[in-house]
């Protein structure tokens, strides 16, 4: 069992990062198989969605600004709404996995924990998106307002451009930091779904309240966490482009060798980039898991209480 005491931000990283070595292997199992089921979904969505969208193509006149707005707020909200509410969905696997290794548990029977814990994951789902549902309303509003003004920007002197531009940029901003405020005080609704068996808004507000005292301190870790993940990610993409530049600035394009380690290195790339972001699925649902017991055991004493258990056992 991970040892049991109040851990501070860096212990948080560093318990993460034990939590997801000792579930490795099955960690990257799920996240292929949710992977295999995602292609299909999204190729599935994908051909409905066109349809759809072609089918309100030939119905509005796409000369009209509000128009193409409208068009582009659609596909923006519901493409990038399922897919993270998809994620927040399939982070629940991640999540029971993270704590059997958090607790050293073994077999614990979790494809049967993770089909009984689908109800109240969708349900969380659903709060979630009803939560999310006035903020995107707002964005979609500003970007519909934005679509009406974008027109004018070439007749505009460089002043005004220059102030369109870092409006926009700002406004972008505003949207992000507000995302991840709303994504920070959902973030441990799902745990809480999970293992306290918590339905709706229920959830949200048992997440919310097990931040207490901590919320920033909590977003910040997240931020901290996330730039971690995304370079670590990223790594893999750039010692990839730097070989395929050197080799390129190096060698000779009519040279059979210069053109089988071109092709090496892009398969390989793209084997890799593959592994990598199978390997990255996970770490969202481990981070999320490892703050929610860190929290109960600073606020609600978790540890005791597991110690009295294992004393009266």
């Amino acid at each position: 069992m991970t040892k049991l005491t109040p851990m501070n931000t860096a212990e948080v990283l560093d318990c993460t990062i034990d939590v997801y070595k000792k579930s490795f292997w099955k960690q990257l199992a799920f996240s292929a198989v949710i992977s295999v089921v995602s292609t299909i979904f999204l190729f599935i969505f994908g051909i409905f969605a066109l349809i759809f969208f072609a089918a309100i193509a030939t119905a509005v006149n796409f000369t009209a600004a509000p128009n193409e707005a409208i068009i582009f707020i659609i596909m923006f909200v519901s493409v990038f709404g399922l897919i993270f509410l998809w994620q927040t969905f399939i982070g629940s696997g991640h999540i029971l996995m993270a704590k059997s290794a958090f607790f050293n548990e073994g077999r614990s029977q979790l494809p049967e924990k993770f089909l009984k814990a689908i109800p109240r994951v969708l349900s969380v789902i659903v709060a979630q998106a009803l939560v999310y549902l006035p903020y995107i309303t707002i964005c979609s509003y500003i970007i519909w307002q934005m679509f009406l003004h974008v027109e004018n920007v070439p007749t505009m002197n460089t002043a005004p451009i220059i102030l369109f531009i870092i409006a926009i940029f700002m406004l972008m901003l505003v949207f992000v930091v507000g995302f991840f405020i709303l994504a920070n005080i959902m973030a441990l609704s799902v745990a809480v779904s999970i293992f306290e068996k918590r339905l709706f808004f229920g959830a949200i507000t048992r997440s919310l309240q097990l931040m207490r005292g901590k919320f920033w301190l909590i977003f910040a870790t997240r931020i901290v966490w996330n730039l971690i993940v995304f370079v670590l990610s990223m790594s893999f993409y750039t010692i990839f482009s730097i070989a395929l530049a050197a080799i390129e600035y190096l060698g000779n394009t009519t040279n059979i060798l210069f053109i089988l380690a071109t092709i090496i290195i892009t398969i390989v790339s793209y084997i890799v980039s593959i592994f990598a972001s199978l390997a990255a699925m996970p770490l969202e649902g481990i981070f999320n898991a490892v703050i929610y017991f860190n929290q109960r055991i600073k606020n609600e004493g978790l540890d005791i209480e597991l110690e009295i258990e294992r004393l009266k056992s």
